[in-house]
């Protein structure tokens, strides 16, 4: 009997110790107000861009935590109660509007705090993929003017919440929307230098704010940014016949799982397959590495010079 009480008991030890390990494997995604230094703001962030724009903001003098985990696409999240709890004891908690992310209801329904969840959308325009208005495509952000004014949307909701700090908010933000201007200026130069002003994409279609404020023409593979979507077969050959004839040098995929055919296509044409980051999500490793919206999008800089030649 005491022998079976001692297998219980390690057993017990085991699966608590499995359930730290497994909470605190994103330390760095959740913070809580205990665990602020001095009690310092938190805010809570859908995703990956308004969690860097925060970040970029306030330094080291509040915290930030990311409520999307790390490598999980936005369209298949559904919070937990633990998320819900954790958000709940945010300052403030950022997203994109009832349009974009349709699961922060149950964070609003749950949390007796109305006044956390804010929209940072304000004054911003999205843009619709057909003439349907659910359609509406959220990656705002990949037009560096709207990231400045998602960056003021939030920079505003700081500063109500920690007064004291306003003005170390606006100068961080200052800095950081002139090396926004610097990168637009150099995308800009990017594509008015180039013969080709179209671009390719093996892949779902995210980059229609991208594409628009660039003036750049596209083709997709996909009739959809759908997660159940599938390639055309018509419009794959036409992407193959069109960048043999017009000798295009990149093939783009914006998602890992759009890598294979882009690789088909890569096979029949020559063309180098080249990453677009869309930045709604990143993956744990590069989460890990303190990876940026900047990184990413001069990522995006460079991979567009190869292929707008």
């Amino acid at each position: 009997m005491f022998y079976n009480l001692k297998k219980v008991l390690l057993l017990l030890v085991a699966v608590l110790f499995t359930a730290f390990v497994s909470a605190c494997s994103f330390s760095g995604r959740f913070e809580t107000k205990q665990d602020t230094k001095k009690n310092r703001p938190l805010f809570f962030t859908t995703i990956f861009p308004l969690y860097d724009f925060t970040k970029q903001i306030v330094k080291d003098k509040a915290d930030v935590s990311l409520f999307l985990p790390p490598g999980v696409d936005i369209h298949n999240f559904e919070p937990s109660a633990k998320d819900i709890l954790m958000a709940s004891n945010a300052d403030s908690f950022f997203y994109l509007g009832p349009n974009c992310e349709l699961w922060v209801n149950r964070v609003y329904n749950s949390t007796e705090n109305k006044n956390l969840i804010t929209d940072v959308t304000g004054g911003l325009k999205f843009l619709k993929r057909d003439s349907e208005e659910k359609n509406i495509d959220p990656h705002i952000w990949l037009d560096l003017d709207n990231a400045a004014l998602l960056l003021d949307n939030i920079l505003k909701v700081v500063c109500e919440k920690d007064q004291k700090n306003s003005d170390f908010y606006k100068n961080n933000a200052e800095k950081y929307k002139e090396k926004l201007r610097i990168l637009d200026a150099e995308l800009k130069e990017v594509v008015s230098k180039s013969k080709i002003k179209k671009i390719v994409f093996a892949s779902k279609f995210a980059g229609l704010y991208f594409t628009k404020k660039y003036d750049l023409d596209y083709m997709v593979a996909y009739n959809s940014c759908d997660e159940h979507a599938e390639p055309l077969p018509k419009k794959v050959l036409e992407i193959v016949n069109f960048v043999k004839t017009n000798k295009i040098p990149v093939i783009f995929y914006e998602e890992p799982e759009d890598l294979k055919l882009a690789k088909t296509i890569s096979e029949s044409t020559g063309a180098k397959v080249l990453r677009f980051n869309t930045l709604h999500t990143v993956s744990k490793e590069q989460f890990d590495k303190g990876v940026t919206y900047l990184d990413l999008m001069h990522e995006n800089l460079e991979n567009l010079k190869q292929a707008l030649v």
